[in-house]
This record gives C-alpha cells, structure tokens and sequence, in this order.
C-alpha cells in the first residue's frame, strides 16, 4: 500500500519530491477541481486553510516556504481523514491529499524527483521510488506510464488534411484531457494504451502514401468509430468506483480488448507491431487490476459492505462458483486451475461466504488431513482454491447421518454467518457438504489457534486486549437492525488471526434475536456452563426460550473469567451448577477463580454486574465495551 506521502523532520513533516516555488494560493485550485471532489475539497479550502495560504504568501526563502507548505499539506490531509472516515467507499486519504497537492502547485514543472527521499510524488500521487530500467531498444514497443505518472506525449502528427482527420484528432486530443484529470484512473493503462494506438494508426493512414481515398476514408472512419467507442468507455470508468470496476472487471476488459482488436484489424500497422499490442494489454492488464485491488484495500469502509454492494458481490461470486461447479475438466488441468484462481482472487479480498456454502471435496477444497483432536472438537486443514490453507472443523459426536433439525440447524447457522463481515468474527467460506460425512465448517486457517491456546503463555495484557475484542464483536452482532444474538461464547470458541486479535465463532445457538434457543445442545453437555441461566433452565423444564441480547452478555463475562483466570469453567461448573443457579440467583463463585490482581479490582464488578439474574438489570454491549476500554487504560497506565 502506499504510505502517506510525508515523513517526519523534528517538530515539521516535509514531502519528499516537492521542490517548492512560491507563491502558492489556494485561490488558484480550479473551480472544475472543486465541482469534481465536492465536499472534501470544500473543506480542505476551509478558513484555516487560508490562513495557512496567508503564511505561505508571507514567506519568501524556500525552507521557510517547504515549512508552510508542509502545514498546509498535513492541515488538508487531517481533514479529508476526518470526512472519508464517514465517507462510504470513500477515497485513500494520502492518494487523495497528494493529488490535491499537485493540484495547488500552480506550475508542474516546478515539481522534481528527489531520488534519496524515499518516497517521491509524480502528478499528485505517491509511489515508491526505485531505478527505471533502461529504455527498451526496439522502438516498436509501448513505453506505456506507470498508473500514477503523467500522460504519455506523442509526436506531433501532421497538420489534418480533412474534416474526418481532424475529427480523429481532436478525439485523441480529447482522450488525453481525460486520461490526464481523471482523478484515480481505473483501467489507465489500458485506455492510455488504446489512445496511443489510436495515434500510431492515425499517423499510418498519414503517411501511407499508398492508400486509395476510397480506402483511406474506410479506414479513417472506422477509426473514428473506435475512438468514439474507447472516449464513450472512459466516460464510463470514470463514473465507476474502485468497488465497481472490480465486479464488472470481465465486462469491462472484454471490451477494451474488443476495441484493440478492431485497432488490430484496420491493418494500419504491421502485424509485429499488432502482436506487441496484445503483449502490451496483457502487460497493461495486470497493472491495472493490481491498482484496484490496491485501491479496495486502501478503504476500510469495505469491510462492512452494504447490502446493495454486497448483492452485486454475491452475484459476480455465484457466476464464478457455478463455472468451477461445471467445469467438467478432470483435477490438475490448466482450466480448473484457473476457474478456482479466478474465483480466489475475488473472494479473497472480502472473506465471505460463498454464495453456494454447500461446497465439495475436490472443488471448492483439496487435500484434506486431520490435524488435531480434542473432546469437543476434531479439525482438519485443506487448500482453499488450490491458494491458502483452511480449516475444516467439526464437533465431536457429530459422525452421524444429519437428521432434518442437524440440517435446520446448520442451515440457520449459514443464513446467520452469511450476513457478518467483520474483522472481529471468523469467516466461514461454506459448509463441507460429502454424503455420509459430517458437516464441516470451513474457515481460514488460525495459526494462533483458540484464545485459550493462545494465551496460556501470554500475559495479562494480551488477555484484556482479546477479551475486550471479543466484545466488540459482540458490539458488531447486537449492532444489525435485527440484532444477531450469538447464545454462547468460550474461550475455544474464540479463535486468533495471524495478526493477533479475537475472532468470534462458535454460532451455533445463534439466531436472530426473539429466535429460539435449541435446548438440546444444553442437553448434550456442550454449552451449560456458559450459557445464561434463563436459557439453561428452559431447558431443564423442557420449555422454549427465546435468544436475548442480555444472553450474550451473560456468556462474554464467563469466557472473559475463563481467559483472564486461565482456567477452564467446565472444571468448575457443570449443568447442576446452572440448576443451582436458576433457582437461587446466584451467580459463578469468583472466588474459585484467579483473577489477575492488577485488574481485579475492574473486572470483578463488571463481571457480577454482566451476571444479574434478570436479563433487564444486565448491562448492555455498549455499556461493556465502554467500561473495559476504561480498565483497559488503567490497566496499561499500572502496567507501565
């Protein structure tokens, strides 16, 4: 990704690549400027922005100018970043404020590389700097721009020597207007290669003296026509978001490639020439595609995709998916292959459940081998996609033929999990559907393992930190407009990322809330100890409960005394336990557990106060997360 285009000089940032001239005005930013990036660039032109434009006139020698410059750069960038953090799919903040300070130098020229800054900025916006490769020697090959540099200039051609040459010149000329001020240029190389094709066949019907008229105006108006096609389909791009342009990628690359084929067929160039045109959109091609994905992993507000976007993902997953179904291609071939790596190359990037969550050995997943097994739970690893390795986990006890409530129940589960999207919940890709097999759930895989593996060696720091997590994950379930209410949590079934934070799973009693607990996995000796009393004594009068959010908050606090004592409830507390608890409103005996000293004196309170026997007197989730991220500070201050 791209860093922010500063670094730090004592108390000032400075931005490498920038050699200044004054004066520098605000007032000179062009109005089309602003009618294009509407309200972030109203705002970046805010009254303390012109201030810091005064300061800039009022400095004459280039340090004391690069030092109020720098200001106002880091004024505007502190802005944007407090509005796009509101914005839907809103823009990269240093991508966006880089360009709008190319946009406030007033003479482009002014602007110089330094090499040993580290970073540079060419038109507005920031790369990494590195050598370039020498010119290529074969002049027949495109020296194409990078993604972020300026417009390639092409040689002057002629003067027009009729109304269809100057039509074709002012489309190309036009062309470049647009490649040149579009803001984020999705597809850029690839239309910044059409045009200069465009260029070099024009200049071939000019100087082919060997063309009749008659085949010079086919030729020329056909052309014509290419160029109002590609004009049309930049016009297009730019309309698209980064989101956008990814799930229409196919359609989109399909039609560029169409109009360099029609280029290739006017035979205006030699057929060397044509062929190298191919290598380049190949070439061109990749580029382009790394942008946008760089672009949607630049956007935090992708992680939580609203249901239009997530319709039209879901859609472009369920074409892919169903061509890796039917692909009738036996396993190892090329095509395969590249059906299952076009399909990870999209799903990867957002992490949800497949639209088809029945998924296939040999499909789907490949080389399945059990690794590990305890008393509740079996796990296997697989390969995802012929890419990443997964998990495939299954409860112990569940090697049986699923009957019609097994099959509601996972089906309930998978409508649950196919709604989340969050970075505090595990994805789950699908469901392991085989005959005679148990349901495995596949997610990815966890090298960290389980909260309670994780942190038996780790101090009590990392335990507050995962506990508080998994409170926001709660946070996230509790925060739908049909709150999703998870009904049990304990440490195994919080599992870690590779990066370290809690990962929520374990749905299995989820529902929506006023859903109906299932009483018999209480029956079954899997979730007594942690579950809430009301829904613990449903089950011992054989009566229906419904899922409350209140339940959640019951089971946090045990899994939160279960990772901060290090020890497991189940030595402590069985379903006589719970019994005991319905009938006389007690709560779990703290004093059976080892709770840290340095945060008893916080959590003891929260925990009895997340353990009301009335569902009503218990705190709520924002109460919990607000009160734990207050211990948490004291915490870190006593643990200074």
């Amino acid at each position: 990704m791209h860093s922010r285009p500063s670094s730090t000089c004592g108390h000032t940032r400075y931005y490498p690549g920038y050699t200044v001239t004054p004066p520098l005005v605000l007032s000179q930013i062009p109005t089309s400027s602003e009618r294009a990036w509407g309200r972030e660039f109203s705002i970046a032109k805010g009254q303390d922005a012109d201030t810091l434009s005064d300061e800039l006139r009022a400095n004459e020698t280039p340090d004391t100018y690069n030092i109020a410059f720098s200001k106002l750069a880091d004024k505007i960038l502190d802005e944007l970043q407090i509005l796009l953090r509101h914005q839907p799919l809103g823009f990269d903040c240093s991508l966006l404020s880089a360009r709008i300070l190319d946009t406030l130098q007033p003479n482009a020229s002014t602007l110089s590389t330094d090499k040993t800054s580290g970073v540079e900025i060419e038109h507005g916006l920031p790369i990494e700097s590195a050598e370039q490769p020498p010119a290529a020697s074969n002049e027949s090959k495109l020296d194409l721009p990078n993604q972020r540099d300026k417009v390639t200039t092409l040689p002057e051609m002629e003067a027009p020597t009729s109304p269809q040459f100057s039509l074709a010149s002012e489309l190309l000329k036009s062309l470049a207007r647009k490649h040149e001020h579009t803001f984020f240029p999705f597809y850029g190389k690839q239309l910044e290669l059409l045009r200069i094709c465009g260029h070099k066949s024009l200049r071939a019907l000019q100087e082919n003296s060997d063309l009749g008229d008659q085949s010079r105006e086919s030729s020329l108006t056909a052309l014509i026509s290419i160029l109002q096609s590609v004009e049309s389909r930049t016009d297009y791009i730019a309309d698209l978001d980064s989101f956008e342009c990814l799930i229409h990628q196919p359609t989109i690359e399909a039609n560029l490639e169409t109009e360099l084929s029609s280029l290739q067929a006017l035979e205006l160039v030699t057929q060397t020439r044509a062929h190298e045109w191919s290598e380049d959109l190949a070439a061109t091609r990749k580029n382009d595609r790394d942008f946008i994905v760089d672009m949607i992993r630049s956007q935090p507000e992708m992680e939580s995709l609203d249901p239009a976007r997530r319709k039209l993902l879901d859609e472009r997953l369920k074409e892919l998916q169903e061509k890796l179904k039917s692909n009738t291609a036996g396993p190892g071939s090329l095509d395969l292959d590249d059906r299952r790596m076009e399909l990870f190359a999209l799903h990867s990037l957002f992490d949800v459940t497949l639209p088809h969550a029945e998924l296939r050995l040999g499909v789907e997943y490949t080389d399945e081998t059990q690794v590990s097994s305890d008393k509740n739970w079996d796990v296997w690893e697989a390969t995802w996609l012929g890419q990443q390795k997964v998990m495939l986990s299954v409860r112990r006890g569940s090697y049986r033929v699923l009957g019609k409530k097994d099959r509601q129940l996972v089906r309930r589960e998978v409508y649950i999990r196919r709604q989340l999207h969050s970075s505090y919940i595990l994805p789950l890709y699908g469901i392991c559907s085989e005959p005679e097999r148990p349901p495995f759930r596949v997610s990815p895989w966890c090298k960290n393992g389980t909260a309670v593996d994780y942190l038996r060696e780790k101090p009590t720091g990392q335990a507050f930190k995962i506990c508080l997590e998994a409170a926001y994950g709660l946070r996230y379930l509790h925060s739908f407009d049909k709150p999703i209410v998870l009904g049990g949590m304990k440490g195994e079934t919080i599992y870690i990322s590779d990066q370290g934070s809690a990962l929520l799973a374990g749905f299995e009693l989820s529902d929506h809330e006023g859903g109906t607990f299932d009483s018999s996995m209480v029956s079954r000796g899997q979730w007594a100890p942690w579950i809430a009393p009301e829904l613990v004594a449903s089950s011992l009068k054989g009566t229906k409960a419904q899922l409350t959010r209140p339940c959640d908050i019951w089971t946090w606090a045990v899994a939160t005394l279960e990772l901060m004592s290090k020890q497991s409830i189940s030595d402590f507390d069985d379903s006589a336990d719970q019994a005991a608890i319905v009938e006389h409103g007690q709560h779990l005996d703290l004093d059976k557990f080892k709770l840290p000293s340095e945060s008893e004196s916080e959590l003891r309170p929260l925990l009895e106060e997340c353990w009301q026997l009335k569902p009503e007197m218990r705190l709520d989730i924002t109460q919990v997360v607000m009160r734990m991220e207050v211990a948490w500070r004291i915490f870190s201050l006593f643990d200074r």
